[in-house]
């Protein structure tokens, strides 16, 4: 893993020049982000994020559970923003459908120094280059999620997560792997 600076929209970009395996074309593999609006037991509504490429075509798609395994293939809640791999094309219509393959959390990534480490937690402090450190000064981890890889303190780690920061104490955040920073 990398420490650099990870803004949202430079991700997003990342992840759409990966998810986008060729131009536009029917039966072929796309993708787009956006936030989860609904979940019924059905359908999953989902806003295409502002600077995602889709928007010119949709500003809302909707897709079957069934296309994507069913609800307990689907992580998100309402709120999330996600990644949704489809075959193209889109049919248009209010909101647009896709015959989605996929949907997934975003992850997104920052890089922090390890303050502390115990109790099955990591306490970590962002590096003040990141945007999460307008939020929080320090953030804990849980190390079941993200495992303990036997880092030390003051070790520079690139933690990757999903969703926003969760108030509290030390705010938390959805750590899904971490890794020394190159």
């Amino acid at each position: 893993m990398k420490c650099r600076t990870l803004r949202l929209p430079a991700a997003l970009a990342g992840l759409l020049l990966a998810l986008s395996l060729c131009a536009c074309g029917a039966g072929e593999e796309q993708g787009f982000a956006g936030e989860v609006l609904q979940i019924s037991d059905a359908e999953v509504l989902v806003s295409v994020l502002p600077n995602d490429p889709l928007r010119a075509q949709a500003t809302q798609v909707a897709f079957p559970l069934d296309a994507i395994g069913g609800r307990e293939n689907l992580e998100a809640t309402v709120g999330d923003t996600v990644t949704v791999v489809y075959l193209g094309p889109v049919t248009p219509g209010e909101p647009a459908t896709v015959d989605a393959r996929e949907c997934g959390l975003l992850q997104k990534e920052f890089c922090v120094v390890i303050d502390r480490i115990g109790a099955g937690t990591a306490v970590i402090e962002p590096l003040a280059t990141e945007e999460i450190a307008q939020e929080a000064g320090q953030l804990s981890i849980s190390l079941q999620q993200v495992g303990d890889k036997g880092f030390q303190v003051g070790d520079v780690v690139s933690v990757t997560y999903v969703r926003g920061v969760v108030p509290g104490s030390i705010p938390q955040v959805d750590a899904r792997d971490w890794g020394l920073a190159e």
